[in-house]
């Protein structure tokens, strides 16, 4: 009996960027079955009557929800569907030709010998140019390594380009919202590798992605500049997981404790010292150690 599968494609908007959104929608519109858009702050709405498709749904959040929390919503609605994918991205993400076909098809090869959460591209940053290593945990290290050979299973990976099966969500659960932003997409797949799935990079397939507003050079090592607000984000989600995840193994939690303070020095030196960097810390450990989460009321004011 033949079938055809359903994908759809979720993002996620806060305060885009009109060209890049626009090339966003269009180089993902034609290769899914639905598009749903869920916008997480002020926006212009006439930017998205720049299409016209049934096939486009747009939800309007009163308030910035976090990326988790709206994923989430995103996610209930497809699940509800009976979508069969969901195709996560970003709003600044520009997807090859065939990107979906490409990914269906190398799902359907693996799901015959791998339990597979979700395939994700490799990705260059539209800054420099420079493709971003693939990540894997072994003990208390995190190896970074590129290899464009052939299928590849790593211990985490950006959001943005994975190809998850919806079925998936109900045994994995969905995207943690309590964290808001930062180290979400990170802390799934650990959730599903705990679980004995499988990350795969299809290294096959490259996308553009932005990380960080700049990308700055200490000695050897490149450190992105983000937002202040950003940093708060990075220090306490980080810290939060090394202390109180019981679904990662005590060895990465040990390395995650050790890598946000890696962080800070790093941020602390693009930033030229600057001392929101120290009341950012300070506010992120101790938010992290009492259990204080969600939407921070005050950071985004730093």
């Amino acid at each position: 009996m033949n079938f055809r599968i359903k994908i759809a494609s979720l993002i996620v908007l806060y305060h885009p960027d009109k060209f890049k959104l626009i090339n966003c929608i269009s180089s993902q519109l034609n290769q899914v079955d639905k598009l749903m858009i869920i916008v997480n702050s002020n926006i212009d709405k006439n930017i998205l009557l720049n299409f016209n498709d049934e096939k486009i749904e747009i939800i309007y959040n009163t308030n910035n929800l976090g990326i988790g929390a709206a994923q989430n919503i995103g996610i209930k609605i497809l699940k509800d569907e009976k979508y069969d994918f969901i195709l996560l991205s970003d709003q600044d993400s520009y997807f090859p030709e065939n990107y979906v076909f490409d990914m269906s098809k190398k799902y359907i090869s693996l799901s015959k010998k791998y339990k597979i959460a979700a395939i994700c591209p490799l990705f260059v940053n539209s800054q420099n140019k420079k493709i971003y290593p693939m990540i894997k945990r072994k003990f208390f290290f995190r190896f970074k390594f590129l290899n464009k050979n052939k299928i590849n299973f790593v211990t985490e990976a950006i959001s943005s380009g994975m190809f998850i099966p919806t079925n998936v969500f109900k045994d994995v659960g969905t995207l943690n919202e309590i964290l808001f932003i930062d180290w979400v997409d990170f802390e799934w797949c650990w959730r599903a590798l705990n679980k004995n799935y499988k990350i795969c990079v299809n290294s096959d397939l490259i996308i553009d992605h932005e990380l960080g507003i700049e990308n700055n050079n200490f000695i050897t090592k490149q450190f992105p500049k983000f937002k202040f607000f950003r940093y708060y984000y990075i220090f306490r989600n980080g810290i939060y997981l090394s202390l109180f995840s019981r679904e990662i193994p005590i060895t990465w939690r040990i390395n995650i404790f050790f890598t946000v303070f890696k962080y800070f020095f790093g941020f602390l030196i693009i930033e030229k010292f600057n001392i929101n960097i120290f009341i950012i810390f300070y506010k992120s450990f101790f938010d992290a150690i009492f259990k204080i989460m969600g939407k921070s009321k005050n950071i985004h004011n730093v």
